[in-house]
């Protein structure tokens, strides 16, 4: 499933990515098929919770209660997992970071601007 979904996804392109950002990529990837399944289970106990009680089963509906509050819990833990794979191993615009990096280490003059103030000496 987990190829199957690298290869259909058409950005970006794995050939161009670097190592961290193909490693960002597939943790983003796995995330979604974890919160697909998880969705399928919950969407399975609702209907499950819904048969038991119709039926007056009190106690299965019950332990089905338990296994969706336990899904809703996973689920909160995965988008947590999602947020700390934005802000850690989020790609790096290197383009943006190296025009950055290259307009701070430039000098005013280089800049565009006014070059350093020459004072005459006496």
């Amino acid at each position: 499933a987990l190829a199957q979904a690298l290869v259909a996804r058409v950005e970006p392109n794995p050939r161009t990515l670097s190592q961290p950002d193909i490693t960002y990529e597939i943790e983003r990837l796995v995330i979604d098929l974890e919160e697909r399944a998880l969705d399928e289970r919950s969407e399975f106990t609702q209907g499950a919770i819904a048969e038991a009680e119709q039926e007056g089963d009190q106690k299965t509906a019950g332990r089905l209660l338990q296994q969706s509050q336990a899904i809703n819990e996973q689920r909160l833990s995965l988008h947590r997992r999602r947020d700390q794979t934005r802000l850690l191993t989020r790609p790096v615009d290197r383009a943006a970071s190296a025009a950055s990096a290259a307009s701070a280490t430039r000098s005013p003059a280089a800049k565009g601007g006014p070059g350093p103030e020459v004072v005459p000496t006496p």
